[in-house]
């Protein structure tokens, strides 16, 4: 009887100081701006790909969360066509001390060209997975907008882009770390009734 209550409040004190194991989702927000050219047309109204020449992280909204502090990097941005849009891509990434930090665009949810050679935009919505070392990938909406005055094909022609993660609903871990005790209680109880017969 002695080894079975020592066992039982063992059991109680494992799962009371236990550590409960959490994920690290991405939080927060990033934005970012920077020079870009329509592709398979002469304007953002007729283009279906984008060719981006350079980017830097945003300072206004100052990226939020898990992007805190990133302002003023340069960042990496791949060219993909969205008309139609054929493959997931790695749409961007960066690198900040010993952090790195990307996107995979895998859906475009909302294409809206307008314009002519004069003055264009273009509008993109989607959703992909935001990486950031250290962090569980998580899932993450897009939006990006481009302009364009005048000749396009000059560095008039913009863009900015900004990333955000989605709220997800997550399991927390002390859920089966509670289920663990309770088991354990009956256990307890079961082998208790055992004892007294």
């Amino acid at each position: 009887m002695k080894k079975l209550l020592l066992t039982f409040v063992l059991g109680v004190a494992v799962v009371a100081f236990a550590a409960p194991a959490q994920a690290l989702p991405i939080t927060g927000s990033i934005s970012f701006g920077g020079s870009a050219l329509p592709t398979g047309g002469t304007n953002w109204g007729v283009g279906t790909g984008i060719d981006f020449a350079s980017g830097l992280v945003g300072s206004s909204p100052l990226p939020s969360g898990a992007y805190a502090g990133t302002q003023g990097t340069s960042v990496a941005f791949t060219d993909f066509t969205y008309d139609p849009f054929l493959l997931p891509v790695s749409l961007w990434s960066f690198t900040l001390g010993p952090n790195t930090y990307s996107f995979d665009l895998l859906a475009i949810t909302s294409v809206l060209p307008v314009g002519n050679d004069t003055a264009s935009s273009l509008a993109l919505l989607g959703s992909g997975t935001l990486f950031v070392t250290g962090f569980d990938p998580t899932p993450g909406l897009f939006s990006l907008t481009a302009q364009g005055f005048g000749a396009v094909g000059t560095d008039g022609a913009t863009f900015s882009f900004s990333a955000s993660d989605v709220a997800t609903n997550v399991v927390p871990e002390p859920a089966s770390v509670l289920l663990l005790g309770t088991g354990l209680f009956g256990l307890a109880g079961a082998a208790r009734r055992r004892l007294r017969k």
